[in-house]
This record gives C-alpha cells, sequence and structure tokens, in this order.
C-alpha cells in the first residue's frame, strides 16, 4: 500500500488570511464527523486538514520576515480573530519576498516570462542572492534576512536559516543565481500564461510610509 504524500503549502503573504488559514487547519486537523461545522466539505479526493502542510512563507513586512509562520500569523498588523492559538513548531521561517507593486507598469510580458523561466538571466533588486565566505572555507548562499547585532542571518534556496557572526565573515558578494528558482519545469505553459498576465495587472505602485 502507497503512503498517501502531504498536500504541501506555500505561503505568498502571511496576512489575515494566511492567519486564518493556518489557524483553521490545526483547529480542523483531528476533529471528525459533527466536530468539523463550518467547512463545507470534510474531504476532498480523500484528503482532508490534517494532510496540510506548511513548508514554506513569504512576506515584505520586517514584523514578520525571519520569525516562525506560527508566530508571525499573529503579528500586526493581522488582526483575524485567534481561535487556535496553540499551533505545533512548523519549522518555517518567513522569508523576505519583494515588493511587486507597479511591476505590470514598471516592465513588460516578454520581461516578466524570462523572470520566471530563466530567473539569472536578469536578477531583479529582491530577488538576489548574497555569498558569504568564512575565514574556516566554509561558503554560504542565499537570501540575507537580518544584518544586526553583531550577526548575519541568512536563508538559503531550501528555507535553512543559519545566524552568521560578523566575525566569522571574511567575505561577501552578490551571487550570480536568482533567489528564485525557475519555473519552467515547474508549471506548464498555461500557468505560466496566467502568472504573467497576473503580473502584468499589477499597475499600481506601492503607497509610500
Amino acid at each position: 500500500m502507497s503512503v498517501r504524500q502531504k498536500i504541501k503549502v506555500a505561503i505568498a503573504g502571511v496576512g489575515n488570511c494566511a492567519s486564518a488559514l493556518v489557524q483553521g487547519v490545526e483547529y480542523y486537523r483531528d476533529r471528525q464527523d459533527g466536530a468539523v461545522e463550518g467547512v463545507m466539505r470534510q474531504s476532498i479526493g480523500g484528503y482532508r486538514c490534517g494532510d496540510i502542510e506548511f513548508v514554506a512563507a513569504f512576506d515584505v513586512d520586517r514584523r514578520k520576515v525571519g520569525h516562525p509562520l506560527e508566530e508571525a500569523i499573529f503579528a500586526k498588523p493581522n488582526c483575524t480573530r485567534i481561535f487556535q492559538s496553540a499551533l505545533p513548531v512548523s519549522n518555517v521561517i518567513v522569508q523576505a519576498g519583494p515588493v511587486l507593486d507597479g511591476v505590470g507598469k514598471r516592465q513588460n510580458r516578454e520581461y516578466l516570462l524570462q523572470s520566471l523561466v530563466l530567473p539569472s538571466a536578469v536578477i531583479a533588486p529582491g530577488f538576489g542572492s548574497t555569498l558569504l565566505e568564512l575565514h574556516n572555507g566554509d561558503t554560504l548562499v542565499g537570501v540575507v534576512t537580518k544584518d544586526q547585532d553583531g550577526a548575519v542571518e541568512i536563508v538559503d534556496i531550501d528555507g535553512k536559516v543559519t545566524q552568521v557572526p560578523w566575525e566569522r565573515i571574511k567575505q561577501r558578494s552578490p551571487s550570480p543565481n536568482s533567489a528564485m528558482p525557475a519555473m519552467a519545469g515547474t508549471l506548464q505553459k498555461r500557468q505560466l500564461r496566467d502568472v504573467v498576465a497576473f503580473l502584468a495587472s499589477l499597475q499600481q505602485e506601492a503607497a509610500k510610509k
């Protein structure tokens, strides 16, 4: 008998909807029959709430980036009702994502498509990785989420978070590879067209704070 795989979910934007989703998955995880009031379908294709696993999360708010998902969903400015405060340790650290507001106004569709299928061809701000060379000969590549209090926090492509004291760093430089994985082998052509169309629709720039 084959073991059924989990439904792996990555969250883009740890806002109120994400907070309700993460809380809801845990709230309904082991509930059965009458105890799942409020859920339209207890099972879809044999899958239940307990089969959902959160594997990654991205946001642009410094109050959430670098924090565990189960903590970030309760950070301000989120104001969702808290109905499931007890959450398991997810080992998912919220990573910094780029602000895409207005990208459709600044870039054409050809550029957007290239950014999806060949992300390292032209690395846009916010998608770059940093290469850290340490005095002991080790190297680390990833996105720097913090650089303060005497240490650098870097998140690699697998989501692993490493704290590196400044005195251990010999040199830091931009990596020639984008932090974004190529989507050509992950998304179908129709899905790529849909993503490009969505990005092209983002015409309004982010409000300045």
